[in-house]
């Protein structure tokens, strides 16, 4: 079971990232999508995304420092910088540079890094802090469950589930995460129910189904040995 909630928040994690060389996206897409900013804002944002489309990233990074010095609030830049910092493998800046950020998108950012770095906790954490935004996002109610879940506050992953499972765009692999906290919790009658659900989809992965089949044969044998033990 451990292997599949490592892999499922592993999937989800990689579903959030941004892969290797993203920062020009970032620039090329966040630049039409900033606000309007006064001229000494748009200065250094500005001079830093055509520094990146450049591949001049030693010169983005100060100008991005600059432009969130003079605006703290400026997501554009905030999110760039962090970009440009993963790639560059500097984490630990990434996450200080994230670490004030109140919008959603900064915040799943900075607890992907925080949960693949090994601190679920503080990546539910931090990921709570955007829940208002976020409370009705799929993506985000499986995010916060799977890192409740390898946190081992199962109860909590099981409130999250609940919510994201009620959502038009569920996945049906979201059964199978489910059925690890149930089982975590002492229910396998439960956790064979949830993912007989998930097997009964259609839109099950293959990969996904062949997990699903295989937990389902792990707890049907668990089940028959607990049966022979309490035989008279």
């Amino acid at each position: 079971m451990r292997g599949l909630k490592h892999g499922l928040l592993l999937a989800l994690i990689c579903a959030l990232s941004l892969p290797a060389g993203a920062a020009k996206v970032v620039a090329s897409k966040t630049k039409e999508a900033a606000a309007k900013p006064a001229p000494v804002e748009r200065s250094a944002y500005e001079q830093a995304v055509q520094a990146v489309r450049e591949g001049r990233i030693a010169e983005a990074v100060p100008a991005l420092h600059r432009q969130l010095t003079a605006t703290p609030g400026h997501i554009n830049a905030r999110m760039l910088l962090a970009t440009l910092l993963v790639d560059g493998g500097k984490l630990d800046e990434a996450e200080t540079v994230l670490e004030p950020a109140t919008d959603l998108a900064s915040l799943k950012v900075l607890a992907r890094l925080q949960a693949m770095r090994g601190n679920p906790a503080m990546a539910l954490a931090s990921l709570k802090r955007g829940e208002l935004e976020g409370a009705m996002q799929g993506e985000y109610l499986a995010f916060a469950a799977l890192l409740a879940q390898e946190a081992g506050l199962h109860d909590e992953a099981l409130a999250y589930f609940e919510r994201a499972l009620q959502l038009p765009d569920a996945k049906p692999q979201l059964w199978l995460a489910v059925a690890v906290s149930q089982q975590a919790l002492g229910a396998p009658d439960r956790a064979s129910g949830s993912i007989r659900r998930a097997l009964k989809s259609p839109q099950l992965s293959p990969d996904s189904r062949r997990e699903g089949e295989r937990m389902l044969r792990d707890l049907t044998a668990r089940a028959e040995i607990r049966a022979r033990e309490a035989a008279p």
